[in-house]
């Protein structure tokens, strides 16, 4: 279940991710794998991992899936993992915990939250998970950010100048 939700500012950060397209259904086994990749290329060369797993997400049924860890710059990658980087972005932030089964439920109290506020979700969102395989699903945390689209100008009548 998510706690409450904010809008907060996040700051640009880079990553050292594995891409891949899935189904909603497969992205649970591929994930695993993606993290496994990145976390074997970092340690081979050395770089620190400055935070949680990470993945983002763009997408609807089928989705394009970035998976792997904050890192202190961008890295060249391997041709498996490359470099990609979180935007500096306003976003919705809920801290979901709970096992993942139950995430949808936290993403449709977001997306009513983003209405309720006039605001609306960007196409990317992502996810950082804060708990390891052995943590029993109902103490698994996952933040989840989802960017929102920049306010629009209010439109109002142009002011008529006399000449």
């Amino acid at each position: 279940m998510a706690s409450h939700i904010e809008l907060k500012v996040q700051p640009r950060r880079d990553l050292a991710v594995v891409k891949f397209r899935a189904q909603a259904a497969e992205i649970g086994q591929r994930i695993g794998a993606a993290f496994g990749a990145v976390h074997e290329y970092l340690s081979q060369a050395g770089v620190q991992i400055q935070g949680p797993a990470v993945a983002c997400f763009t997408g609807q049924g089928e989705f394009d899936v970035a998976a792997g860890f904050v890192v202190p710059f961008a890295v060249p990658g391997d041709g498996t993992v490359v470099p990609a980087e979180l935007p500096a972005c306003e976003a919705a932030v809920t801290t979901h915990v709970g096992g993942y089964d139950s995430l949808p439920a936290t993403y449709a109290a977001i997306h009513s939250w983003m209405a309720a506020i006039g605001r609306e979700p960007a196409e990317m969102m992502w996810e950082e998970y804060w708990s390891d395989a052995s943590t029993p699903p109902e103490r698994t945390r996952t933040d989840i950010i989802w960017p929102v689209k920049p306010r629009q100008p209010e439109v109002g009548p142009t002011p008529i100048s006399s000449t």
